[in-house]
């Protein structure tokens, strides 16, 4: 992994992009997921469609560290923790991301202890600091597999006789007793997920789980590698391995295309008025992952044309307005800024509201600053249908999605517009600077103060 970090700053001229063709890497949430999977399973597991992101890096860096395998090469991340010999986090690594606390369930499950300082990743409670996020949800899905812990200046220690399956209900974590939304489900999913991994004996019933990408692929390789997987109306099944079944040598899944590199880029087609085209996608997973945003997109009427792992994106005149509810079953939080950016070129006001991070609206003022006329409540924000007339403005990313709007944003904005802290885009996006440049954005990394 050689690319050069992203610049913590940016200073963005007015651009005419030229149309292009983008290849879509693989999806970050789930990639994370699978390469903490791979170290409960104790087999090799080459993963392909890998993007090059902070993540991957420094979950790899651990891999290593413990004399286990990791080797990123052009997409393929070849990993064999067979000889993994687990050990203290330092927070110079676990600071770094957000990925380094889905090593606790299969640290814990595997070498029955745990030991992990704080971990990093993007503040989403409105406050712009951070970066600790929410960790007691996890903690209690692991006590019921037979879990102890305590916490000891801001570091988790946790230890266990062995993993037995149990019963998760994944609406405990949620916000609405009449809906599964909230910030918690995700996490309590994923890690009952990895949990179930660590099992030699008893089967696991997640009721009610997460039903997201960064979910299913963890079942897809939990299925190359023995465990039966199965479905009981709400309830999600997993059986490990009997022992007797011979083992594949190696396992290898081909990950999801990046449903935020999906959106972010159709955001840029109709921010910019651009046509662009999509390619190397996994259509049938993408599809099914986004399936909430393709419909909210086909109803504003921005022009989709899928061609085989193809989509070909034609930004809309003016699109037709909609009030969004962002839920953890109807379209990410991570992609409600871009819907908002897209929304300004909408034919009446629009609402979004959240039910996963409810504050998470930084970007709306800083949008606002730069003249879109954007209302927040605290029910969520209103967005009227604006240009962006305000320039040689500083902006400020809070964190990944911020500053990816932000970046977008400010493309049309009149004079140059600086957007600091982008260097969150390291965490989410491999290429999105080279991407713009090559489309003729005017970008000026890391500027000097004039």
């Amino acid at each position: 992994m050689t690319r050069p970090p992203h610049p913590r700053d940016m200073r963005i001229s007015p651009s005419r992009l030229q149309p292009t063709t983008i290849a879509i890497g693989g999806y970050k949430h789930a990639t994370v997921g699978l390469i903490a999977l791979a170290i409960a399973l104790e087999q090799r597991v080459v993963l392909t469609n890998v993007p090059d992101i902070e993540d991957v890096k420094v979950l790899s860096e651990i891999i290593r560290q413990g004399h286990g395998v990791a080797h990123w090469d052009e997409g393929i991340l070849t990993l064999d923790t067979r000889g993994f010999h687990p050990f203290d986090i330092p927070e110079s690594l676990s600071r770094r991301v957000h990925g380094v606390l889905y090593l606790l369930p299969v640290f814990l499950g595997r070498f029955k202890r745990v030991r992990l300082g704080e971990s990093g990743g993007c503040p989403l409670d409105g406050s712009g600091s951070g970066p600790q996020r929410p960790v007691h949800h996890m903690l209690a899905v692991l006590e019921r597999f037979g879990a102890r812990f305590r916490l000891e200046d801001q570091e988790i220690q946790g230890e266990t006789e062995g993993f037995t399956g149990c019963t998760i209900d994944c609406m405990a974590f949620s916000e609405r007793s009449d809906l599964l939304t909230g910030p918690l489900v995700s996490g309590a999913t994923k890690t009952a997920i990895l949990a179930a991994a660590c099992t030699r004996s008893g089967h696991t019933r997640i009721r009610n789980p997460y039903p997201k990408p960064d979910v299913t692929e963890l079942l897809h390789l939990l299925a190359q590698a023995g465990f039966i997987v199965r479905r009981e109306g709400r309830d999600l099944i997993l059986i490990p391995p009997d022992g007797v079944s011979p083992r594949p040598p190696a396992l290898r899944h081909h990950v999801v295309s990046c449903l935020s590199e999906v959106i972010t880029f159709i955001a840029l087609s109709q921010h910019c008025k651009v046509p662009l085209t999509l390619i190397e996608l996994t259509e049938e997973r993408l599809r099914q992952g986004l399936a909430a945003e393709f419909a909210l997109l086909d109803a504003m009427g921005i022009g989709l044309d899928w061609g085989k792992n193809v989509l070909r994106v034609t930004p809309a005149a003016r699109i037709t307005s909609c009030d969004i509810e962002v839920t953890s079953v109807g379209i990410y939080s991570d992609h409600q800024p871009f819907f908002a950016l897209m929304l300004l070129d909408g034919d009446r006001p629009a609402r979004i509201r959240e039910a996963v991070w409810k504050k998470r609206f930084s970007y709306a003022r800083e949008l606002s600053r730069l003249g879109a006329d954007i209302c927040l409540t605290e029910a969520g924000i209103t967005i009227t249908p604006s240009a962006l007339t305000r320039g040689g403005l500083t902006v400020v990313a809070d964190d990944l999605r911020a500053a990816a709007v932000l970046v977008l944003a400010a493309l049309t904005a009149p004079g140059r517009t600086t957007v600091q802290n982008v260097h969150h885009l390291e965490r989410g996006y491999p290429n999105l600077l080279e991407v713009l440049i090559n489309m003729g954005a005017c970008v000026d990394v890391n500027p000097k103060n004039d």
